[in-house]
């Protein structure tokens, strides 16, 4: 009969940090909810302001071939055609016994650094800003009252600052709009999917719970 797993010895002062912390980090959310209460009722509102640089759009190809030039100075020898399908035996497989990474648990559940427990996905793929929010509030809250679970957000908004707020960790995957900046010659539908199953593998993804009416590779 195997011994039940103990949990990891932490020493007192690393304790009290972690419980600061936490502490803290309600304190920043409650004069936060009160600014912008506050910011509401006397009619002022904040501006965010994104700015994307107009990069050129350029090929692969002339991208190899330059980096080819400059390996290689003289002429430009003809490109080696590429097979129809990609030979996958060069990928790593995955590993089941691979261990995996822990996720920070956020501020407002601190004292579960390092601690086992299951790590939820959540996909928040082409939900509004101010929904995002309400989400995030939502799940700190469940966070808290549970203590029982990390999650790990699934985004394709560039509202990083939502997920700083929290301490949380996420994963960002581009839309469709930001997409069409990248030239690639794989399917999208294929890089998702290979996408999602790294992140789902390399956090230990228990499960995924899924937020606005966009579900996994239809953003």
């Amino acid at each position: 009969m195997n011994a039940p797993a103990r949990a990891p010895h932490i020493p007192a002062a690393v304790r009290n940090l972690r419980s600061r912390v936490e502490t803290q980090a309600r304190h920043i959310e409650i004069i936060e909810q009160r600014l912008r209460q506050t910011m509401d009722d006397a009619g002022l509102h904040s501006v965010t302001v994104e700015l994307l640089p107009a990069l050129p759009r350029r090929p692969i190809t002339q991208y190899q071939q330059r980096v080819w030039q400059k390996v290689a100075p003289g002429p430009l020898a003809p490109p080696t055609p590429q097979p129809e399908t990609p030979d996958p035996s060069w990928w790593p497989r995955p590993n089941a016994t691979a261990p995996t990474l822990t996720p920070a648990p956020g501020w407002g559940c601190y004292e579960l650094t390092g601690q086992a427990g299951k790590v939820l996905g959540i996909s928040v793929f082409g939900v509004e800003q101010q929904r995002l929010a309400e989400i995030l509030a939502l799940i700190a809250d469940q966070q808290r009252k549970t203590r029982d679970f990390t999650p790990l957000f699934l985004t394709s908004d560039t509202a990083f600052h939502l997920f700083r707020r929290y301490g949380f960790v996420f994963e960002y995957l581009p839309p469709a709009a930001r997409r069409e900046n990248v030239t690639g010659q794989q399917d999208w539908n294929d890089y998702a999917a290979q996408r999602l199953e790294l992140i789902c593998r390399k956090w230990g993804i228990a499960r995924v719970i899924c937020f606005g009416s966009q579900t996994i590779g239809s953003w």
